[in-house]
């Protein structure tokens, strides 16, 4: 439902929800290795991720479609996620469905993987990814 908005401003608020709960997830506030109640931000931070995950998920289901068009900022907001440990496996599901997606309703996944080499490359570079999270895309 989008209460009268144009396609423009419901992409703008689902890219703001993504950034948002990016944000959250890889706040430097949340990491429990910086703090003595670490297990406590821990979980919040795994909470709010599967939260933002579930969501990106049912919006899936409601609209593919919805999905196709954020596939830029859903990109970098999954590629951010997958930057927690704890998290990369059920953020690295949901962009294997956007690819599925995507090979779907056009034939191919091009654009979900521009994406994912223009955001993987910033994140190496910005050095982001811990030596694991290299490893693990080098073989990619």
């Amino acid at each position: 439902m989008t209460y009268g908005l144009s396609g423009y401003a419901v992409n703008h608020l689902w890219s703001g929800y993504l950034e948002l709960g990016v944000a959250l997830v890889t706040a430097s506030a949340l990491q429990a290795e910086r703090w003595a109640r670490g297990p406590e931000r821990a979980s919040m931070r795994a909470a709010a991720a599967l939260h933002l995950l579930a969501v990106w998920t049912r919006l899936g289901a409601l609209s593919g479609a919805a999905q196709l068009q954020l596939i830029g900022p859903a990109v970098g907001a999954l590629l951010e996620v997958t930057l927690v440990p704890e998290l990369r496996r059920a953020a690295l599901g949901a962009l294997v469905a956007l690819m599925a997606a995507e090979r779907a309703a056009t034939g191919s996944a091009r654009r979900t993987e521009a994406a994912l080499v223009d955001k993987l490359d910033s994140l190496v570079a910005d050095n982001k990814a811990d030596d694991h999270y290299r490893r693990l895309f080098d073989t990619v």
